[in-house]
């Protein structure tokens, strides 16, 4: 990640309180997050660096996944080092309630929480979405201090 690109987003929003490219969550306190990572499931890749480069200026670790399948994959790997998943409604391939649907059904990773961060701002999918299991429901184009406070919230 370009050092630039960070201190110029961290200096925008007044966000940065660590050194610029610090990128380790060990710090985080909560939800048992020590040495956990935030699953970013997101296929625009403007979104997916913005979501990035903000929660890295904070010192949270990331794992990128473009769509469903990759974000599913990459949470099977290593389900222990994932504290909280973040989720895009609308993927290329598996929507985003499914993806919902199957981490919640599965044993190993169902008390993960999961934060939808989405466009669709329709109150039948915020509904959709708390009543299958999401913790929160944030829309875009995204307020970046009441992001952080909602995923400090978590985390």
């Amino acid at each position: 990640m370009e050092i630039v690109t960070i201190f110029k987003i961290a200096q925008y929003y007044n966000i940065g309180k660590r050194a610029v490219g610090y990128s380790s969550g060990r710090e985080k306190k909560g939800l048992n997050v020590e040495n956990k990572k935030i699953l970013i499931i997101e296929d625009n890749p403007a979104n997916l660096k913005l979501v990035t480069d903000i929660l890295s200026v904070e010192g949270y670790d990331v794992i990128q996944a473009n769509n469903g399948k990759a974000g599913l994959d990459a949470l099977m790997i290593s389900p222990k080092e994932i504290g909280l998943i973040l989720l895009d409604i609308k993927l290329p391939d598996i929507d985003g309630f499914e993806v919902l649907k199957q981490i919640k059904n599965n044993e190993e990773v169902k008390n993960i929480p999961v934060i939808i961060v989405s466009a669709h701002a329709m109150e039948a999918d915020v509904k959709k979405s708390l009543e299958a299991g999401c913790l929160d429901y944030i829309t875009k184009p995204i307020n970046i201090k009441k992001f952080l406070a909602r995923i400090k919230s978590v985390v």
